[in-house]
């Protein structure tokens, strides 16, 4: 998922894969793994979930909707154990590929 935040203006590309595609509430790292790169004055950073939830309101078959909510803790990939950042109530609504 690509996009900009509404509030920074930073560039973000957003990747989740998930090993079950049901709705429901897993841990991330346990049913969801998160990858985040975030884009601030030119420089690229990349994160990796390390804490947090996923609910999945909708998830329907490929080509179908789906939708998320979630509250995650991110650490840089260089910095693995050092949480640097936190999305606490996101949201998506997209296609599922």
């Amino acid at each position: 998922m690509l996009g900009t935040s509404a509030t920074s203006g930073d560039k973000f590309f957003l990747t989740i894969v998930k090993i079950t595609a049901a709705t429901g509430t897993s841990q991330v790292l346990d049913q969801t793994y998160i990858v985040l790169v975030l884009e601030r004055g030119g420089t690229a950073n990349t994160y990796n979930a390390i804490t947090g939830s996923v609910t999945d309101n909708v998830w329907s078959d490929v080509g179908g909707k789906c939708s998320e909510s979630f509250s995650r803790s991110f650490a840089r990939s260089d910095k693995p154990f050092n949480a640097v950042l936190q999305i606490s109530s996101g949201y998506f609504y997209s296609l599922r590929i």
